[in-house]
């Protein structure tokens, strides 16, 4: 003989009303369900037994030949009208355990009002109907929200109100987005026409018979474009760029020298615009090696600077007649 608990179902098929309450029966008292230890005779009345047992007191025996009873409720879904197969377990002291089955038929309130009138629940039919009224969990909120927008429009006046504040920092970020484009364009522009525009020419048009007055504006020019050039590079830094235009300054410079020494005819301010050319190739020499536009500025403002300047008033005067 096995030694696991012997499980007596009084009703194998329990009816119950459905419900949202969570195990809101007790399916034990309700199907009565018994258990017993295998060492009592399966023959003896289960009455004659509970007679015995109240007659007596409850020792450590008579507890052993009691096993623990459960029901597994965990796939009844009380809400749902339906049928369900649920397991039955009894448990005695020694861990010995049995197991069995009972349906469990959960009716809605109209199958109920059958029931009561003595007629056959529908369950079958109404559970089938009620999953396509019902639907799944997902379309029950929603139906739920609807109703609760219908009842109340303010929530969905504040939801419209979300979205149009989501739409506006989304258009928001766009505009930043591309705002710094243009800027970081323009300045890609501006950094590419510093460094690749071409310093100032100066007219290059002065002949070895022109008057020194010629000249002299022509070596003016030059000197402009040597501060041009300083100014420049103190306000982007770009030591390529100041080198380039300093260079250019040289080559012109030393041409105007070329063509000053080709002259027959020295003439009057002849010595002062020599050393004024000369002056000026010896600045720029200076500045191909300066290394900063401070150094830079320093170095001009002391060749043309101050007193300087004044000197080249004078000479100009002189070079003008």
């Amino acid at each position: 003989m096995s030694d696991n608990p012997i499980i007596k179902i009084g009703n194998r098929d329990v009816y119950v009303e459905e419900t949202n309450a969570e195990k809101p029966y007790d399916l034990v008292q309700i199907a009565n369900i018994t258990a017993i230890s295998p060492d009592i005779a399966i023959e003896q009345d289960l009455k004659s037994i509970a007679d015995q047992l109240e007659g007596s007191t409850h020792n450590s025996t008579d507890i052993a030949i009691k096993p623990t009873i459960a029901v597994n409720e965990r796939r009844i879904d009380y809400s749902m009208p339906g049928i369900y197969k649920v397991a039955v377990s009894a448990m005695d002291a020694n861990g010995n355990i049995a197991i069995d089955y009972l349906q469990v038929h959960v009716l809605s309130p109209k199958d109920v009002r059958r029931v009561e009138a003595g007629k056959e629940p529908l369950e079958k039919e109404f559970a089938k109907e009620e999953r396509r009224q019902k639907g799944n969990k997902r379309q029950q909120r929603k139906r739920q929200r609807q109703i609760k927008q219908a009842a109340n429009p303010k929530p969905e006046k504040n939801r419209n109100e979300r979205g149009k504040s989501k739409r506006k920092n989304k258009r928001l970020v766009i505009f930043l987005i591309l705002l710094q484009l243009v800027i970081i364009a323009g300045t890609l522009l501006f950094f590419h026409t510093i460094n690749n525009s071409k310093p100032a020419e100066s007219f290059h048009d002065v002949e070895v018979n022109d008057s020194l007055s010629t000249y002299n504006k022509e070596a003016n020019t030059l000197i402009n474009q040597l501060e041009m050039a300083t100014e420049a590079y103190e306000k982007n830094n770009n030591k390529t760029m100041f080198y380039k235009s300093v260079g250019v300054v040289q080559s012109d410079n030393y041409s105007l020298q070329m063509s000053l020494s080709y002259r027959k005819k020295h003439g009057k301010g002849y010595l002062t615009l020599e050393n004024k050319l000369q002056k000026l190739a010896n600045t720029a020499q200076v500045m191909q090696t300066v290394k900063s536009p401070q150094k830079a500025t320093k170095v001009y403002q002391k060749a043309y600077g101050g007193m300087n300047k004044i000197s080249m008033i004078v000479d100009d005067m002189v070079l003008s007649n």
